[in-house]
């Protein structure tokens, strides 16, 4: 898969609601909180995350969260293709591995039900789902990238 088949998914994401945006965004603290939570449990996380990393990847999660919602508020492909290469070399570069975004991911699918409206995350799955459909097309963009 390529850039341009990424582009073409994330095209054919749903929209959401202004009820699921405002939703979102309002929750995205609780949301990040109960991420971290998950992942400062892992009993892996330093081979994911890289030592040093646990404040690096507590400022992702947070960032994720607004990212998330500025997409479900404005949805482009371009830029949430464009932002997820960035997301993924970036932080592959500072020790992350690949797997750590596949266990991110499972993590704010576990939150979310617990903390949002069924209508809410069941509108907001998709994007999480694509998400981790995706991993593997990220890690083989930014494999490239980072050889580079």
């Amino acid at each position: 898969m390529t850039k341009e088949n990424l582009l073409q998914s994330a095209n054919s994401l749903p929209t959401v609601a202004p009820s699921v945006v405002t939703e979102y965004a309002e929750k995205q603290d609780q949301l990040v909180t109960e991420v971290n939570k998950i992942m400062l449990q892992h009993p892996n996380l330093n081979d994911l995350i890289g030592a040093g990393n646990i404040e690096v990847m507590k400022t992702n999660h947070s960032n994720h969260a607004k990212f998330v919602a500025s997409i479900f508020e404005q949805p482009n492909p371009e830029i949430l293709v464009d932002s997820l290469l960035w997301v993924f070399r970036t932080y592959r570069s500072h020790g992350f591995q690949p797997d750590y975004f596949q266990v991110e991911i499972e993590a704010w699918l576990n939150v979310m039900p617990q903390i949002l409206s069924p209508e809410t995350f069941t509108a907001v799955q998709p994007l999480y789902n694509w998400f981790l459909v995706n991993i593997p097309t990220f890690t083989k963009i930014t494999d490239v990238q980072l050889k580079n």
